[in-house]
């Protein structure tokens, strides 16, 4: 099935294809920034088991570096590096593609959505197969991770940031963005919102 593609969509597709992408953040806690400028940002960094278990099966056992477009965070004891992403492979952030309300079925690696819920899949639509993506496809398929992309304005790298990379750090805290958000969860999930200033809901976090 075929959508119509958003400007945004051509614009970062359009980016992504040429490889001009000049830059991402990867959001991490205010007290990891100054190994991060010594040593650069790590996949597989070990993560709490949990973690590192959910992930791990989607990207083959690694643990990717989670990197955004946006550079805000609701913490106020958060950090962005601001990261040249010339050249980086980047795959799909997979954790946000099925916050979209994807559906994570482990024996076949493939998610799906309901068809009421197809619209959160955005342009990742003019893609499936009987509903569904394989996780593989947005691992390896450039237009893939492209539309992937568009619909989570995140990314994943498996590979090390070398620090030479690194562009700059940015305070991001922003209080408005915090009282959106949280109010938004308020709405959508009245069972699910308390403990939110705990939460964040940015992707490019180094947990």
């Amino acid at each position: 099935m075929k959508i119509l593609m958003t400007e945004k969509y051509m614009r970062n597709l359009i980016k992504i294809s040429q490889n001009t992408i000049p830059f991402m953040y990867h959001v991490t806690s205010e007290q990891n920034v100054s190994l991060i400028l010594k040593e650069g940002l790590k996949a597989n960094r070990q993560q709490n088991g949990f973690t590192e278990r959910w992930i791990g099966e989607y990207y083959r056992g690694r643990i990717p570096i989670f990197l955004s477009i946006e550079p805000w965070t609701v913490g106020n004891n958060f950090k962005a590096i601001k990261i040249n992403t010339s050249g980086l492979r980047l795959v799909a952030d997979i954790p946000s593609v099925v916050d979209n309300f994807a559906h994570y079925d482990e024996d076949n690696g493939v998610l799906w959505w309901e068809e009421e819920n197809e619209h959160f899949a955005g342009s990742l639509v003019e893609y499936m197969e009987d509903g569904e993506i394989s996780i593989d496809e947005l691992l390896t398929s450039g237009e893939i991770i492209e539309a992937a992309i568009d619909i989570t304005d995140t990314a994943a790298v498996l590979e090390d940031i070398p620090p030479e990379r690194i562009i700059g750090v940015l305070d991001t805290y922003n209080k408005e963005k915090e009282e959106n958000y949280n109010k938004e969860i308020s709405e959508q999930f009245p069972d699910t919102s308390k403990g939110l200033e705990d939460d964040n809901p940015v992707s490019g976090i180094d947990y």
